[in-house]
């Protein structure tokens, strides 16, 4: 069972249906704080506030990471460093991205991060997707015209389940 602070608990009834193979090891603030455990705990955070956005403000706002300008109609953001969380304040999308990373160590995070792999499969233009029960991640670049890997700059991309 995914291990949730206790004002998530909308959230972890959700996240109840995750299939075995997909359950988090960590909780988001085990690891937002720290500069080196931050992106993981980022992970979490946005996989879990795709469906709940409150989670997103409460986790990264606890953790000290600054408010940022989203980019209008909906969107907010948080920002630390290199990373940045850009996400819709209505249920149904939140990314992470991480200037500094490429997407295989994006990939290696998010793997790191669970028990077992989780379910993969290839989006329309061929990314990497992750299935973790109530939301679908997707392996990117960062920003506005993401490929599927790239070098210098990651994401992940985190939609409902439909």
């Amino acid at each position: 069972m995914v291990t949730l602070k206790p004002l998530t608990l909308i959230a972890a009834l959700g996240l109840a249906a995750l299939p075995a193979h997909a359950e988090m090891s960590f909780t988001a603030s085990d690891l937002l704080s720290a500069p080196e455990t931050a992106l993981g705990g980022a992970i979490i955070a946005c996989a879990e506030g795709a469906s709940d956005p409150a989670i997103i403000d409460t986790a990264f706002g606890e953790a000290g990471w600054t408010a940022a300008e989203g980019e209008g109609d909906g969107t907010a953001a948080w920002e630390m460093g290199d990373m940045w969380v850009l996400y819709w304040t209505e249920p149904g999308f939140c990314m992470i991205a991480d200037e500094a990373i490429s997407t295989a160590e994006m990939e290696a995070t998010l793997l790191g991060l669970t028990d077992t792999p989780p379910t993969m499969g290839k989006d329309e233009d061929g990314c990497t997707t992750y299935d973790l029960g109530p939301v679908i991640g997707t392996l990117t670049s960062s920003g506005n015209d993401p490929v599927c890997m790239s070098q210098t700059g990651a994401a992940l991309r985190f939609m409902l389940s439909e």
